[in-house]
C-alpha cells in the first residue's frame, strides 16, 4: 500500500503552511525527503550543504535512524509528547 505524504495532505506544494506530527523516526526521514523535494533539491545538493555523504542522507530519508533517535522518540512517547515539523520563518532555501 502506498503511503500518502503528510505534506500533500496539507494541500500545499510549499512548506510554508506545513505542520506535521512526527510519531516515529521514519516520520522524520519522510519529512526531510518531502522538504528536500519541495525545495527542489537533490539528495546530493542537500547533503553537500549540510556536509553529509549522500548515501547517509538517503538512509535517513528511508527511515534508517541512529539508535539515539529511537530513544528520543521513546522518551517523548513515554511522556505523552511528540515532535512537530513546520517551516521556519522566513523560509530560506538559499543557505
Amino acid at each position: 500500500m502506498n503511503e500518502v505524504s503528510p505534506f500533500l495532505l496539507s494541500g500545499s506544494s510549499t512548506l510554508e503552511n506545513v505542520n506535521i506530527e512526527l510519531r516515529e523516526p521514519a516520520d522524520l526521514g519522510r519529512a526531510i525527503a518531502e522538504g528536500r523535494s519541495l525545495r527542489g533539491l537533490t539528495q546530493a545538493e542537500l547533503a553537500r550543504r549540510v556536509e553529509l555523504h549522500r548515501t547517509y542522507l538517503s538512509n535517513i530519508e528511508q527511515g534508517d535512524a541512529p539508535e539515539f533517535v529511537y530513544r528520543y522518540f521513546a522518551l517523548l512517547a513515554e511522556l505523552g509528547l511528540q515532535l512537530t515539523v513546520s517551516a521556519r520563518e522566513p523560509a530560506n532555501a538559499a543557505n
